[in-house]
């Protein structure tokens, strides 16, 4: 059987469970990282701040090294879904301001203020399947072809249709994903 590449998250993962069971080893299994390409650099410094969190100065210099990187190759919403060190970055921002760096703080802050306003506002939570769906709305896709794709008949992709709509309150696939990404569903 042909092994599957492994896409980002699989990564992330990987290294998530590496870290859990060698935690006394964090420094080994960070230097182990590639640090080939700009995502594996920006990758790992992002890994040495979140470990390091508690040494701030560390933590502090190499959130500023993927930055500095980040910057360079246009790296946004990867930094603004690091809501955890966000206390760094509003440092680093006062350390080192620069409008890229304002700019990182300002959409964090709004990020995670619609979190907090908007965590569980949905008196009935979406089931899997029904994430999977709405997942697959944000494609463009025509509804017949994410029912092929996903093995379900036209009326059970229109009866998770309705539901999800009717547990957004909103009455289309539009307004579905526009709620689900302010939501951050998706």
């Amino acid at each position: 059987m042909m092994a599957l590449p492994k896409l980002d998250m699989v990564k992330q993962l990987d290294f998530n469970s590496e870290v859990r069971k060698n935690i006394q080893k964090i420094d080994s299994v960070i230097s182990k990282l590639p640090d080939k390409t700009p995502r594996q650099k920006v990758f790992k410094w992002m890994s040495e701040t979140h470990a390091f969190k508690d040494q701030e100065h560390v933590a502090l210099k190499s959130l500023q090294k993927a930055i500095e990187l980040g910057a360079e190759v246009g790296f946004h919403e990867t930094f603004v879904r690091q809501t955890k060190t966000y206390p760094l970055f509003v440092k680093i921002a006062a350390i080192h301001p620069t409008f890229y760096v304002e700019n990182l703080v300002r959409d964090m802050t709004e990020r995670i203020q619609t979190m907090n306003a908007d965590t569980g506002s949905l008196e009935e939570k979406l089931t899997s399947r029904e994430l999977e769906i709405l997942k697959h709305l944000t494609t463009g896709i025509p509804i017949s072809a994410i029912a092929k794709q996903l093995h379900i008949s036209q009326n059970t992709m229109k009866t998770h249709l309705r539901n999800v709509y009717r547990k957004l309150s909103v009455d289309g696939r539009h307004s579905a994903v526009e709620k689900a990404q302010k939501l951050l569903l998706i």
